[in-house]
C-alpha cells in the first residue's frame, strides 16, 4: 500500500462515470447489509460505508486509477486498493472484511456497558 496524493484520485474521470461506479457499489454493500450514503458534492465523489447501529465509524470509498487506463479502482479511506472497477461485489466483500471486526467490537462495548451500568440502549440517529 502506498501513499496517493489526494489530487491525484480522480484525475481524469468525468464525474459522471465515477458515480455511476460508484452507486453500483452502493448497490453490492447494501446487499451486504451496510448503509451506503453518496458524497458527491465534494471535490471528490465517496460513497461512505457503515452500519446503521454504528453511525460514526465506517468506510469511504472513491475511484482512483489503476496501472493501465482502462482500469479504475474502488479504493478504501486507509488507501487500500479493494477491487477493479470491474468488481464492485469484490470490493463490497472487501469492506464487509474490513468494517466487521470493528462494528462487532463497538457493538459488543456498547452491550457490555448497558449490562453493567443497567444503560438503555439509545435510538438511532436520523443519517441523511
Amino acid at each position: 500500500m502506498r501513499w496517493i496524493e489526494p489530487k491525484n484520485l480522480n484525475a481524469g474521470a468525468p464525474t459522471s462515470s465515477i458515480t455511476v461506479h460508484l452507486d453500483r457499489l452502493a448497490q453490492e454493500v447494501i446487499r451486504e447489509g451496510w448503509k451506503a450514503v453518496p458524497r458527491y458534492d465534494g471535490p471528490y465523489p465517496l460513497l461512505r460505508v457503515f452500519d446503521p447501529a454504528v453511525p460514526d465509524f465506517g468506510e469511504s470509498i472513491t475511484l482512483v486509477h489503476g496501472t493501465t487506463s482502462d482500469i479504475w479502482w474502488y479504493r478504501s479511506s486507509t488507501g487500500e486498493d479493494l477491487a477493479p472497477h470491474t468488481k464492485p461485489i469484490y470490493a463490497a466483500q472487501q469492506i464487509t472484511r474490513i468494517l466487521t471486526p470493528y462494528v462487532a467490537a463497538v457493538l459488543a462495548a456498547q452491550t457490555h456497558r448497558r449490562e453493567t451500568t443497567g444503560e438503555q440502549r439509545p435510538l438511532p440517529r436520523p443519517h441523511s
